[in-house]
């Protein structure tokens, strides 16, 4: 009932066993058909007492010349040179086509790193209903594909069925012509036959092509469906492909699966880069017509890095973060609480704190995550950090060391922040912030003591929502752990 691999491997073994069979018979019957036929030709030239047959080679008369020549090496010259010339376009299409197609199409979309160039993917990724991907047929059977879409569905069977048989049946007829019809008008028939096919055939394939790249989401999934397929294509070279099949390279790895459970159970509030991390963006009516939704809940691409601490710090109300939490239950308690107040009374032109002591604390909380591209805090950095989240040795812009009220040890608890007294207590606990364990522990229970307690508005995930594998994945993928072809030179 499912799309997967038993239907490739079925679908190959009819291909590369059956067929080949079939095609190996019709073969031999069409060269016994030859035989017999040049048989009674030389059995009609020994026996003819007629002298007004002739049985010599006559310039003058191709059509006598044809009937004439022996099988060998006239016909059978031509027919290697003709295969020889379909082999070479075969080979060729499997050479080209695979980059040709894939020429004009980014691999991936915004803040996905390609893992192969678009030039060297050469096969679409492992077969599995979960990962992203818009079935299309090869060009060869594309106007079977098209016409199925252009007939109503009770009607389907007739394209997919009906119509190849007949098709098959009139090529196969394609030899009688001559002998129902007549030379001359057997011969035009079969030219109309060869060429109007191949016109009808090609319009409907490329009527298909171009209606399906003029969709405007077109670019964006055919570059989610190259990006799963490069990063198939490379575990597969770096890692080999695993026992349990090839579906599992991309369903154990956080970079593929990550942005797909983030769409699933974070999207519906969060962003990620402004979209719901694949690259979608959560569509709303309004008015009648389809809008780009307003997100619920912070933006969390970055989350927990110096930069995004930073500019969380400098605007907690900025749409990124806070600005539209308030269209949630409970929302308006955090969007005009007590992190607000606290930006609006220490931050910016009039406040005491500088961007130099945002970015300093910042990076102090940043360390807890401890995320691969972090880079050691200067000794300064590491003072300047700790003076604004403990208050302890405080310095104004003048550099006067102050008493500041504002400090973060107030609300919030982290060691390397507050040396002297750990501090903590109406806000999420910092230690580890961002961390695996971190963020796993925030994501099952963000109502517990130690995060938003009674202020929490987000919902749990259990494992009966989001199992443990799932919750390592999108953990893994939010904080950029993954394997990567950088890390191999």
């Amino acid at each position: 009932s499912e799309f997967g691999n038993l239907t490739l491997t079925r679908l190959y073994t009819i291909h590369v066993i059956v067929l080949p069979v079939i095609a190996l018979l019709l073969f031999t019957f069409h060269m016994a058909l030859i035989r017999r036929e040049r048989l009674r030709t030389a059995k009609i030239r020994e026996a003819a007492d007629d002298p007004e047959i002739d049985f010599q080679l006559d310039e003058d008369d191709p059509v006598k010349d044809e009937i004439t020549q022996p099988y060998w090496p006239y016909q059978t010259t031509r027919t290697l040179v003709l295969t020889l010339i379909l082999m070479g376009i075969i080979i060729i299409q499997l050479i080209v086509y695979p980059a040709l197609k894939n020429q004009h199409v980014s691999v991936g979309h915004d803040g996905w790193e390609a893992d192969l160039p678009a030039s060297e993917i050469k096969l679409e990724a492992p077969a599995d209903s979960y990962i992203p991907y818009v079935a299309r047929p090869e060009w060869f059977v594309r106007f079977l594909f098209e016409l199925r879409h252009l007939v109503p569905k009770e009607l389907e069977v007739l394209v997919t069925a009906v119509l190849p048989g007949v098709i098959l049946a009139v090529l196969f007829l394609v030899p009688f012509y001559e002998k129902v019809f007549g030379e001359k008008w057997g011969q035009r028939l079969a030219i109309f036959v060869y060429v109007g096919g191949l016109l009808i055939i090609s319009g409907i394939s490329w009527y298909g092509i171009q209606m399906e790249r003029n969709a405007p989401d077109y670019a964006l999934k055919r570059s989610q469906e190259i990006a799963y397929a490069a990063r198939a294509s490379w575990l597969a070279s770096k890692n080999g492909v695993p026992p349990e099949g090839p579906d599992s390279l991309l369903r154990n790895d956080p970079k593929s699966m990550g942005p797909l459970i983030f769409a699933r159970h974070c999207g519906i509030c969060h962003t990620w880069n402004g979209h719901d991390g694949t690259g979608q963006y959560i569509m709303e009516l309004k008015d009648g017509k389809r809008v780009k939704a307003t997100p619920r809940a912070s933006d969390l691409a970055g989350f927990a890095t110096t930069k995004w601490l930073t500019e969380f710090l400098m605007n907690p109300r900025s749409p990124k973060f806070f600005g539209h939490v308030g269209a949630m239950k409970g929302g308006d308690a955090i969007l005009n609480g007590d992190m607000n107040d606290w930006a609006d009374s220490y931050v910016g032109p009039e406040g005491i704190l500088t961007k130099d002591d945002i970015e300093a604390v910042a990076a102090l909380v940043a360390r807890e995550a401890n995320h691969r591209d972090f880079k050691p805090l200067s000794e300064e950095t590491v003072k300047r950090g700790v003076s604004v989240f403990s208050g302890i040795d405080f310095k104004d812009k003048s550099g006067k060391v102050v008493d500041f009220y504002g400090y973060c040890a107030q609300c919030h608890a982290m060691k390397a922040g507050d040396p002297e007294e750990e501090g903590g207590g109406a806000a999420p606990d910092f230690n580890g912030y961002g961390s695996e364990k971190w963020l796993t522990d925030f994501i099952r229970k963000p109502g517990a003591e130690r995060f938003y307690g009674d202020k929490n508005i987000m919902p749990s995930f259990e494992e009966s929502k989001l199992s443990k594998h799932d919750l390592n994945l999108l953990v893994k993928w939010m904080r950029g752990e993954w394997q990567r072809p950088e890390q191999e030179k």
